[in-house]
This record gives C-alpha cells, sequence and structure tokens, in this order.
C-alpha cells in the first residue's frame, strides 16, 4: 500500500487526512516492465577478443529511463549509443523500446555516428512527441582504422584514458535528440592503441568528472572491472543514507585489446 496524508482544519479542529491506495497492480506493471527493460541491456561485449566491456545499471527506482547498446556491424566496427529518455515509470520503457527501433533502423542506413545521430533526430518527434527528448552520445570504434568517433546529443561528457595515463575528460556540445529539427552536433575523433580505455556515463554519473583523485590516480592503478564495483558500492552507500538513488545511473566502461 502507498499513504499520503495532508493537515486540513475539519469543522475548526486540527485534524489529518490519510489517504491508502493499494498499489499492487501499479508495483506488479512496473516489474514486468523492469524485466522487459532488462531484455534490451547487454551487459556483453559484442567483439571480446577486442574490446573488454564493463557496465553498471542501476535505475533510481523500479524502471529506469537510461539504456545503451553496441552493435557488431562487421570484423571491424562497431556502434554504441547511452542515453537517457524523458519521464518515469512504464513510460520511460516504452519509450527505450521504441528508441531501440529507431536505433536499430538507424545502423541499416548509415554506420557513422553522424548520420545516425541525424537521423535519430528528426526521427524521435514522429515515435515520441513533442517534449520528449532523449539525452544520448552515440560512438563507433573502427578496429581497422582503431580510429573512434563520438558524437554527444545532450550527454556531452566522456572519458578518454591512454594506457597507464590519466584520465581526460573530454566535451562534445550538442542538444538533445528531438530539441532541435536542425540540431548541430559536435565530434570527437580519436586514434587509440591497446590498453586505452573509454568511459561513458549518463547524468546520475556524472559526479566522477570532479573527481580529480579519481581520473588522476585511481584509474590508472585499477581495472575497469574494479572501477565498476568502486562506483556500485558508491551508490549503494547513497541508497543507504535514503530510500533511493536520486537518478538512474549507468556507465559502459571499454578497453581496448
Amino acid at each position: 500500500v502507498e499513504i499520503s496524508s495532508s493537515y486540513l482544519t475539519y469543522i475548526g479542529s486540527p485534524a489529518i487526512q490519510a489517504i491508502i491506495r493499494n498499489i499492487t497492480q501499479m508495483k506488479k506493471n512496473l516489474n514486468e516492465a523492469a524485466k522487459f527493460q532488462q531484455k534490451y541491456i547487454e551487459g556483453t561485449s559484442p567483439f571480446p577478443e577486442k574490446l573488454e566491456m564493463e557496465s553498471l545499471y542501476m535505475p533510481s527506482r523500479t524502471v529506469s529511463g537510461d539504456f545503451f547498446k553496441l552493435y557488431k556491424v562487421n570484423q571491424n566496427l562497431v556502434i554504441g549509443i547511452i542515453g537517457d529518455v524523458s519521464g518515469k515509470g512504464i513510460r520511460a520503457a516504452l519509450n527505450v523500446s521504441a528508441f531501440f527501433v529507431l536505433f536499430r533502423e538507424a545502423i541499416l542506413i548509415s554506420d557513422t555516428p553522424s548520420q545516425i545521430v541525424k537521423f535519430l533526430n528528426k526521427k524521435i518527434v514522429d515515435y515520441l512527441g513533442d517534449n520528449h527528448y532523449i539525452a544520448a552520445c552515440c560512438f563507433s570504434l573502427d578496429f581497422k582504422e582503431n580510429k573512434a568517433k563520438i558524437i554527444g546529443a545532450g550527454i556531452n561528457q566522456f572519458m578518454f584514458q591512454r594506457s597507464k595515463h590519466s584520465a581526460e575528460e573530454i566535451i562534445v556540445k550538442g542538444p538533445f535528440l528531438g530539441m532541435f529539427e536542425n540540431g548541430i552536433f559536435d565530434e570527437k575523433t580519436i586514434h587509440f592503441e591497446e590498453g586505452d580505455k573509454f568511459y561513458f556515463p549518463t547524468d546520475g554519473l556524472e559526479f566522477i568528472f570532479d573527481d580529480n583523485e579519481l581520473k588522476q590516480n585511481y584509474l590508472k592503478s585499477h581495472t575497469i572491472p574494479e572501477f565498476i564495483t568502486y562506483l556500485k558500492n558508491t551508490l549503494n552507500n547513497t541508497i543507504n543514507d535514503g530510500d533511493a538513488l536520486k537518478d538512474d545511473s549507468t556507465i559502459i566502461a571499454l578497453e581496448i585489446k
């Protein structure tokens, strides 16, 4: 059950009005939506012989508006996206599902992040309607040319770490998908080598950009599985101090083999 109450004056005297709601069915629907979401969230590398992948996916409540996906296009190319849809609950789950349909369609049309983002930007309004924007970061990893391309669309920060060096915060400017029909999205190109790492978080984990100790020292001496465990423990401690996370928290950590 869920109980809400308010103070009021009733027949000249102070009183409390309490409303008790049976939310059993609502909880059941949310749990089903959460299970539905999990089918679309794959935490394994699409290219295990060339790319190590670790991820963290922690909804603020039962259902998350965050999502991520990596596709192996061919023997040399991986396309990835991480994002956050507006809305909560079952509506968020449905919006994420609709977005994945659009993303798969975009990859069939083009395998470059810039064209994928432009396609998604035009299609979002048709599928989700006005005032339903999506924050995203789309990227490609070309193992033939050892080159990454990253596009910012509402998620405008990521970290890149050369092997045995400190992590560097990188900005890629761009509006939310669906916000402006002719939006301009910045692209960053990075040439990578074995041992280099990429970190793509949603806004629930933006605090990592302000942690200089983490960027300068911690990531140099820890593996990406250890880093994900560290973040998970940090978020669990936050939950222990309250009843839920303030926001959905998701990150992809990638290491070139």
